[in-house]
């Protein structure tokens, strides 16, 4: 049995192993390309924050999630339960450091993400 590509889920075609993508014709990871394609959102009650992707992957296991664009930037992962800024992307703790839930982030806006985050359980 042929191993199957972890983005495209098909057999996998060419050579291996390669961390990007396989050979075939169409060869895609859909999350990424949601990630980098998805639209852009203001958070009304966070003043000076926006426009932001409307889908983030959680920094801490992947999980795609959006922000409901009501309440304070940040956002609790429903697979992980880590707290995150969905802004900075930084862990909740760290971006409360330099700002607060209802203030613009002092590093700005986190560019759209273009890898995904592998979780590793401890």
């Amino acid at each position: 049995m042929l191993p199957c590509c972890w983005k495209c889920l098909r057999p996998w075609k060419g050579r291996a192993p390669r961390s990007d993508r396989c050979d075939n014709d169409d060869c895609s990871d859909k999350d990424l390309e949601l990630l980098k394609g998805c639209d852009t959102i203001m958070m009304s009650q966070v003043p000076g924050v926006g426009p932001c992707p409307s889908t983030r992957a959680c920094p801490t296991c992947g999980l795609k999630v959006e922000h409901d664009k009501t309440g304070c930037k940040n956002i609790l992962c429903p697979r992980c339960q880590v707290e995150f800024c969905f802004v900075c992307l930084k862990f909740n703790t760290k971006c409360l450091e330099t700002s607060s839930y209802f203030t613009a982030c002092s590093s700005g806006i986190a560019p759209r993400q273009t890898a995904m985050p592998i979780w590793n359980r401890k």
